[in-house]
């Protein structure tokens, strides 16, 4: 039982009936809160030996009905989690769990009910979880008369789930083991925290196929991933069906293999166990980088640590192929919004250190050469711009008469929320003129 229900109780039993806005007070809650809390224990309290009763024309009352369980009885113990979110980031924290495993749309008036708290503070909770949710190519789309619900490819919605997953649950312990068993079987190297990474991963999609959101399609994936990559993944999609009764179709292997391709690709030769660690100039550039700039900031002095360096040189740009896997692997694909907070949070730094580590760096890859800084743009609501551009561009090769706005109103039925200037602007970088001087066909 919420600890609340124990402290409401403690007041009333001590200062007599109070109105529901006088223990709000107390307890620095809203009135409606108090009502929904008292309503939804009323069995759990009975249980209890007590229960919290309306007194007319005096607000609530308690009535101790076996005092030998009522005085038993004893709060919930300090971090133990009850059914009510006890305080906003817990309740964001859910908020943002129940709608990303939320199947349709979910009306404000139902999600205040089930958080015991205002429609306001639904509203304002929103809009930090928006704002996470666009940190991995996610939004939340509005209809009326619906609700809300989440938008995203079901890659982007899984990394989400797996990012943003309580650091208190501990990863399967059988998925894990059985991993680490096929990789070295296979002789497959990677790193103790690339291991748990992918465990929770897997972890994750079993969870979702379990739920009906199997990946449908691998986009192209299976040609452009490597042949021994896929081989490893299909070997460990086989074990975790074993194991669990889940099978991995062939998308799900694709994107079991997209993992292992990003957390082995500085190994050279990575099918052996005794090879050595390949470190790319311009990765161990930007890892220096990253290193002075901690030391000049807080005088703390990593520059001879090897291990360290070793393992921000394994992890960084994997991170980054992996989260950004469409681009790197379809001949089409494009980016997904990425922010310099989220590397930052998984390398444990400051976004500004990698602001500073990733100017005048590049990538080579088989799409050319790029800025890294390149990886890491803004996004509108949840959509990169050049994943944007890429529609417009789609969306005008079937119609190539569409001006701005009916331009806009398309995109907006799709999901992607723009100003008509927006349009205006992305369609002169990509050198597109106006509907009125397009050649007619």
């Amino acid at each position: 039982m919420d600890e609340r229900i124990w402290t409401i109780a403690e007041i009333l039993d001590k200062s007599g009936p109070m109105t529901a806005d006088e223990l709000a007070a107390q307890l620095k809650l809203s009135g409606k809160t108090v009502r929904s809390l008292i309503k939804t224990y009323a069995k759990e309290m009975q249980e209890n030996g007590f229960c919290i009763t309306a007194k007319p024309g005096r607000g609530f009352g308690i009535e101790i009905t076996d005092a030998q369980t009522y005085v038993s009885g004893s709060k919930p113990q300090q971090g133990e989690q009850t059914g009510i979110p006890q305080d906003a980031q817990e309740r964001i924290q859910r908020l943002r769990q129940y709608l990303l495993e939320k199947d349709g749309y979910s009306k404000l008036d139902d999600l205040s009910e089930q958080f015991f708290v205002s429609r306001r503070s639904i509203s304002n909770d929103l809009r930090e979880v928006e704002r996470q949710l666009a940190e991995y190519g996610l939004s939340i789309r509005r209809k009326p008369g619906y609700g809300i619900c989440v938008v995203g490819s079901e890659t982007n919605r899984r990394i989400c789930i797996a990012a943003q997953r309580d650091e208190s649950r501990p990863v399967e312990q059988q998925i894990q083991e059985l991993v680490s068993r096929v990789l070295e079987k296979e002789k497959f190297a990677m790193s103790t925290m690339a291991l748990d990474n992918l465990a929770v991963h897997l972890e994750v999609a079993v969870e979702r196929i379990r739920t009906g959101h199997a990946i449908e399609s691998s986009d192209g994936m299976q040609a452009d991933l490597p042949e021994r990559i896929l081989e490893v993944a299909s070997h460990i999609a086989v074990q975790i069906e074993n194991m669990t009764g889940v099978a991995f179709p062939l998308p799900e292997v694709c994107y079991i293999a997209m993992h292992l391709n990003g957390k082995q690709m500085y190994r050279a030769n990575a099918m052996t166990s005794d090879e050595n660690l390949v470190i790319p100039q311009e990765v161990n550039h930007i890892v220096s980088d990253m290193i002075e700039h901690i030391y000049e900031a807080f005088r703390i002095d990593f520059r001879d640590n090897l291990e360290l360096r070793m393992g921000l040189c394994m992890h960084m740009v994997p991170l980054l192929v992996s989260t950004q896997a469409p681009f790197f692997l379809l001949p089409d694909g494009v980016l997904s919004p990425m922010t310099r907070r989220t590397l930052a949070e998984s390398l444990g730094l400051n976004p500004s250190t990698i602001t500073r580590a990733l100017k005048g760096k590049y990538l080579q890859c088989r799409r050319g050469i790029y800025p890294l800084s390149a990886f890491f743009s803004q996004s509108v609501g949840g959509s990169s711009p050049q994943e944007i551009r890429t529609r417009m561009v789609q969306l005008l090769q079937q119609k190539p008469m569409l001006n701005d706005r009916l331009l806009r109103e398309r995109l907006a039925q799709e999901g992607y929320q723009l100003a008509q200037r927006t349009v205006s602007k992305y369609r002169r970088q990509l050198a597109l003129p106006a509907a009125s001087k397009r050649p007619k066909k």
